[in-house]
């Protein structure tokens, strides 16, 4: 985090010799010329329905419940993955504790024996698929919309 909180930092110090009125004023018209672009409500519904439906489905059920039996066998204790992530005890210090090293070891072990991630990959990316499909029309203009804010931002950049 410190590094990161350095590099924001010295960023923001770089910028600071630059003309801040000519910087908003090119930033102004590049908004102009090409406005940014939201990410339409659909694609986040999709996204977000289907990281919460993948959790449903049995195989990344089973998943889950392969990796809980292998963190409670080590003496972890989490009903899933991201129960572990999620644990408070883990973000009272900036540094890692040996508990702390020793339950990301045993997550990533029984994670890879489990085969959490492409399990869960696979079946998120499936319902994806389904909800691509059944909003292939409106996902199709979107993709118009956004290529089409895309030309504008190249040639506003020539």
């Amino acid at each position: 985090q410190k590094q990161y909180d350095d590099a924001i930092n010295a960023d923001i110090a770089g910028r600071a010799s630059v003309d801040q009125r000519a910087l908003l004023d090119c930033a102004g018209k590049a908004n102009q010329a090409a406005p940014a672009v939201q990410t339409p409500q659909l694609i986040d519904r999709i996204d977000g329905n289907s990281w919460k439906q993948a959790q449903r489905e049995p195989a990344v059920k089973k998943a889950f419940a392969g990796w809980s039996a292998c963190m409670d066998a080590k003496g972890y204790h989490y009903a899933k993955p991201m129960d572990a992530n999620d644990d408070g005890m883990w973000w009272k210090s900036d540094a890692a504790t040996a508990r702390e090293k020793a339950v990301a070891v045993a997550d990533v072990r029984c994670r890879d024996e489990y085969h959490v991630e492409r399990v869960w990959f696979d079946t998120e990316a499936s319902l994806q698929q389904r909800a691509i499909r059944q909003h292939a029309a409106t996902l199709e203009t979107l993709r118009e919309d956004m290529q089409a804010a895309v030309n504008r931002a190249a040639r506003a950049a020539r």
